[in-house]
């Protein structure tokens, strides 16, 4: 009886501890209980599916979002990611143009500014040992995402919310905050994974920039539209890496109908960074020594630095 005393004791003081803590994490979920959280509500008819194909078949098929997604409702209201079914279609319908794929190769001029600038930030870490790369990766790619999508796509906010009054003020602050934070965070992470796992294999690395000579002839010339296609082992590395740490490795989905089983934005950015990056360094690094924790994304904890030396161009 002292022991269940005990537990009850510490839960709650768990949980009173939890209610009154004033760090800038994302507000709590309603609904959680003392200790557990919301652990309960992964049970009763909940299934996992591990096969990507699966996985893949049952997200397209089931369109309404899990419960979960609710935890940044309060932050990104009736953004892409957070939306109800019905908000998602018209919006996601409204906002087509602004993922096409000839306005994402509009921006190769902007990835290939921001991938030089990258080059030059990291200038100051050559030959220095280990260092953690993934703050001047989120800047970079913060910068990167805010400047070929800010134009276009605020102005096509605007005009549907003043001119056409398709959405409100608050749908636009929800809109732009969901492409900004969801394209950066990711990005970034990404391009952390997937240097520390070239770095850890010098003979993909090798190979790679085999790759990068043939495409551009040995020169340093910025990356153009059509030589994205011609990088197939460079993108088969980004895959790989995508597949082993996987940024967001969980996708839920509430399955409301019998389902039988059997992006060019993030690419074009990638490909471009890297291709600039590994031209002038040779990166070393170790993944097994990486430490990761699972939020809502996947991110590295600790041991995910890496180090560069400047590559020697014959």
């Amino acid at each position: 009886m002292l022991v269940l005393w005990l537990l009850v004791a510490v839960s709650a003081l768990l949980w009173f501890v939890r209610r009154l803590r004033t760090t800038q994490e994302p507000p709590e979920y309603p609904g959680a209980f003392p200790l557990i959280g919301h652990i309960p509500f992964l049970f009763g008819d909940s299934s996992l599916i591990a096969d990507p194909d699966d996985a893949l078949t049952a997200a397209n098929a089931c369109l309404e979002k899990n419960f979960m997604y609710n935890f940044a409702k309060s932050w990104l209201g009736d953004g892409l990611i957070t939306s109800t079914l019905p908000i998602w279609k018209k919006h996601r319908k409204l906002l087509n143009p602004t993922f096409s794929q000839h306005l994402m190769y509009s921006y190769t001029d902007v990835f290939n500014r921001q991938a030089r600038r990258l080059v030059g930030q990291l200038a100051r870490h050559s030959n220095r040992g280990d260092f953690d790369h993934l703050p001047v990766m989120h800047q970079n790619a913060l910068e990167t995402i805010c400047k070929p999508k800010s134009k276009p796509f605020i102005e096509l906010l605007f005009e549907m919310s003043e001119g056409q009054g398709l959405f409100t003020d608050d749908q636009v602050r929800k809109h732009v905050d969901t492409i900004i934070v969801s394209g950066y965070e990711t990005i970034a992470s990404v391009l952390c994974f997937t240097l520390i796992l070239i770095g850890s294999y010098p003979r993909v690395q090798e190979r790679i920039l085999t790759e990068l000579n043939d495409v551009f002839d040995a020169t340093d010339r910025d990356v153009t539209r059509h030589d994205l296609s011609r990088l197939v082992y460079l993108e088969a590395v980004i895959k790989e890496s995508m597949r082993v740490y996987t940024v967001a490795p969980i996708v839920a989905r509430r399955v409301d109908r019998d389902v039988k089983l059997s992006k060019t934005y993030a690419m074009t950015s990638l490909k471009t960074t890297l291709v600039h990056l590994l031209r002038h360094y040779i990166v070393s690094a170790d993944h097994k020594k990486m430490v990761l924790k699972l939020e809502f994304l996947l991110k590295p904890l600790s041991g995910h630095h890496i180090s560069i030396e400047k590559r020697v161009r014959v």
